[in-house]
């Protein structure tokens, strides 16, 4: 039954946004399975959880309506109720929250350590005599 009124509403292209979305409308508490009730919140992406992650580098996984897949990279500017704004190299895409399939933060390792003149373990210091 859940599956026919996401068909109708969303036609083929639904995205896994869409199933959870009907999946909390539509069913109550008492039907669904711990596991899968988790599983559906954490696919379920709205501007709170993007709001949170402004300033931080992300990678962000879109669909638009042809079905056609892309990937962003790049600094999270802006989320409102509709959308999310990402800063890359080659400007600032502003992607509709529905179009988005999957999106993360990105953490990057900060440069190596200049080598240097650190202790060297099982090397004896000298004494100064005198």
């Amino acid at each position: 039954m859940l599956g026919q009124i996401i068909l109708t509403k969303h036609g083929r292209r639904f995205t896994s946004s869409h199933v959870a979305n009907e999946w909390f409308d539509k069913l109550t508490y008492q039907q669904v399975c711990t596991a899968e009730t988790q599983a559906y919140r954490n696919m379920v992406m709205t501007a709170d959880h993007f709001r949170g992650a402004i300033g931080e580098i992300v990678t962000c996984k879109t669909r638009d309506a042809d079905g056609h897949a892309a990937r962003l990279r790049g600094v999270l500017a802006a989320a409102d109720a509709d959308s999310i704004t990402i800063t890359t190299d080659a400007g600032d895409h502003t992607v509709a929250l529905d179009a988005v399939d999957a999106a993360r933060t990105v953490f990057e390792w900060g440069p190596a350590p200049k080598p240097g003149k650190g202790s060297r373990p099982g090397r004896k210091k000298e004494v100064a005599r005198s």
